[in-house]
């Protein structure tokens, strides 16, 4: 209990406190940030590096390396652009977060850490979307300390008239969201009824989250993940009814049509339906265009490093300026959006590679993970995690597109988090099948096979 407590501890600290908290409580400005305190928790762990190596070789080094990266980024930065080191390294101090997988791989020692980690998390994050949801309907409510006229008139965060659902951190709850989904499709673990109906509610809950954010960039890849999910799974009775179901809608799309006095569907009339069906009348995205052509002109100045990570806030700070005045003056800014392009700028081929290594890495360790455990069955809980973990990458995959998934501030810790239990799943299993137990199920109380 108390290693899962820490682990909620530098999960909170680190995305300041959810917005649970006001601002004035999280922030001095130009001193400190509440994250900054977990970036202060981490290195206590220092002293676990060498075992967690020795234990997990590939994964310690896909972080090592990922940190290299970003020092070396600084040192393109300071060659760029008018910064020194120093001033690069505090500006991605964040992304120095992934060295919380050296501190979670203690923390998270066996299987069964595993599973209640997953339980706890997967609890308090369907609440936290339950709030963010109340929170939409009841602005006022007084939980969730919203940004600035987020739900007022003079919001911009609006789309087909409606308000967008605020929805920060938005991988975490889409991480435990498919290990949920590899449990209902291919049903591992035996569950009460009341465990299936609580992770069936949970899912039901970030899936009207994410339709309600109307995030093209999380919704489209969170759906094609989920279908190529269903396709992958071994229960044909999963597949007829993932048939089943894309008829039925069907159907009811052509009947609605049909009988509808405007000639339009009752599904096109829901926030789902209006993503699905009207994106294109949607505003096109001139500003990730525009940050296209910037990346790729930076990256042809140093295609194998990159030009490194630009401190904007530096140059703001001497020249009273932000995003169009470092454009003017350097060409470069720190965009938001498009994953794979900001990479290719700031971190040049080597980064790509990297990107590259994390993708084979899950996919291949995932489906050696699996072939294992099925041989030695009595690993229900294992097999669920690696599904969801292989689920949860097909959609950063595809979502990396346009989402920084591995140096954005909102979505980077789950993903050294995911890292862990990757690894993890990945030597146990290969530690029984070394051992040919012929009963591992023993070692592991109430994880029985469904």
């Amino acid at each position: 209990m108390i290693a899962n407590s820490i682990i909620v501890l530098i999960l909170f600290l680190y995305h300041e406190a959810f917005y649970l908290l006001p601002q004035e409580m999280l922030i001095a400005p130009g001193i400190f940030r509440m994250s900054d305190a977990a970036l202060v928790i981490v290195p206590l762990f220092a002293f676990t590096v060498p075992k967690s190596l020795s234990r997990y070789r590939e994964e310690s080094w896909l972080v090592i390396t990922f940190i290299l990266l970003m020092l070396l980024s600084c040192l393109m930065g300071s060659m760029f652009f008018p910064q020194s080191y120093a001033a690069g390294l505090l500006n991605i101090r964040n992304n120095f977060i992934w060295l919380s997988f050296f501190a979670f791989v203690p923390l998270i020692k066996d299987m069964e850490q595993v599973e209640r980690l997953v339980k706890l998390l997967t609890f308090l994050t369907g609440i936290y979307v339950v709030i963010l949801l109340v929170t939409k309907m009841i602005p006022d409510l007084g939980i969730i300390h919203l940004p600035k006229d987020i739900y007022s008139k003079q919001s911009t965060l609006k789309r087909f008239g409606e308000f967008r659902l605020f929805y920060p951190y938005g991988n975490i709850p889409l991480l435990f969201f498919f290990i949920a989904l590899a449990q209902t499709l291919n049903g591992y673990v035996k569950e009460s009824v009341s465990a299936k109906t609580l992770r069936l509610l949970f899912m039901f809950i970030v899936a009207n989250a994410v339709v309600s954010s109307m995030t093209r960039a999380v919704l489209f890849p969170a759906l094609i993940a989920c279908t190529i999910a269903f396709i992958s799974s071994k229960k044909r009775s999963v597949k007829y009814a993932g048939i089943v179901f894309f008829v039925l809608i069907a159907s009811y799309q052509v009947l609605s049509m049909s009988f509808g006095s405007d000639g339009g569907s009752l599904l096109e009339k829901s926030t789902f339906g209006k993503m699905l069906f009207k994106s294109s009348e949607l505003a096109s995205e001139q500003g990730r265009m525009f940050q296209v052509n910037m990346y790729l002109t930076q990256f042809e100045k140093s295609p194998l490093t990159g030009v490194g990570n630009f401190a904007i806030g530096s140059f703001s700070n001497r020249k009273g300026g932000g995003i169009l005045e470092s454009y003017k003056a350097f060409g470069f800014f720190n965009g938001s959006d498009l994953g794979y392009l900001k990479i290719l700028a700031e971190n040049g081929v080597i980064g790509i590679a990297w990107v590259i290594w994390w993708f084979v890495y899950f996919y291949r360790r995932g489906k050696q993970t699996l072939a294992k455990a099925e041989k030695l069955g009595g690993l229900p809980f294992a097999e669920v995690v690696t599904h969801g973990l292989i689920y949860f990458t097909t959609y950063l995959l595809i979502s990396g597109v346009t989402l920084g998934h591995w140096v954005h501030q909102n979505v980077i810790t789950i993903l050294p988090l995911s890292l862990v239990l990757m690894a993890i799943c990945r030597r146990t299993v290969n530690n029984l099948a070394d051992q040919n137990v012929k009963e591992p199920s023993q070692l592991f109380p109430g994880m029985n096979r469904a």
